[in-house]
């Protein structure tokens, strides 16, 4: 009997890494041919494996689809939108015009829009990198994917340190705090 292949993933309703690949590289073809400019958006949601700890698994999930409306309201029909692994995303932005910075600026507006209108205590969040196709730079999807994951990487990392400091800097005045009433 003949093995079936999922190309969706079956939480969220868009494509799985299988699925999102199998499109993706065609319209690479295509953008490479027609010497079109695509852009790759990589987004990976902050603290869910803390979210997932407090709140169980099955809220962790309801995220993830809201997550995933939240992607299929700010993308074309035309753009590939998948889930390739438990909290990453990714999105193949074709024959747009626009470019990442307008792009990533989109999807950064579109969750705090739905952050600002949303009834949960918990706030959508996600580390973004871009990579776009230059012509004869980058001829395959998985170098546009890697160059888009270390984008996001880099700004997880930013915003790790961010975070770190605004934690040293919330010690440091309740430390001050202290010796005032003391």
């Amino acid at each position: 009997m003949a093995e079936v292949f999922r190309s969706n993933d079956e939480l969220t309703g868009l494509y799985n890494r299988r699925g999102f690949l199998a499109l993706a590289q065609q319209q690479m073809k295509i953008a490479v041919r027609m010497k079109k400019e695509i852009h790759l958006i990589y987004a990976d949601m902050d603290g869910m494996k803390i979210f997932n700890d407090i709140f169980g698994h099955s809220t962790g999930d309801q995220v993830l689809v809201e997550m995933a409306r939240v992607l299929q309201n700010i993308f074309r029909e035309s753009d590939i939108i998948g889930r390739i692994g438990g909290d990453e995303f990714v999105i193949l932005a074709v024959n747009g015009g626009s470019n990442a910075d307008i792009i990533m600026q989109r999807l950064e507006e579109g969750i705090a829009g739905y952050n600002l209108n949303t009834l949960r205590d918990c706030k959508l969040s996600a580390s973004i990198g871009t990579a776009s196709y230059e012509h004869g730079l980058v001829n395959s999807i998985e170098k546009l994917m890697e160059r888009a994951d270390q984008s996001m990487y880099e700004q997880k990392m930013v915003k790790k340190q961010d975070s770190l400091e605004q934690q040293i800097d919330r010690m440091e005045t309740e430390e001050k705090g202290k010796i005032l009433f003391i």
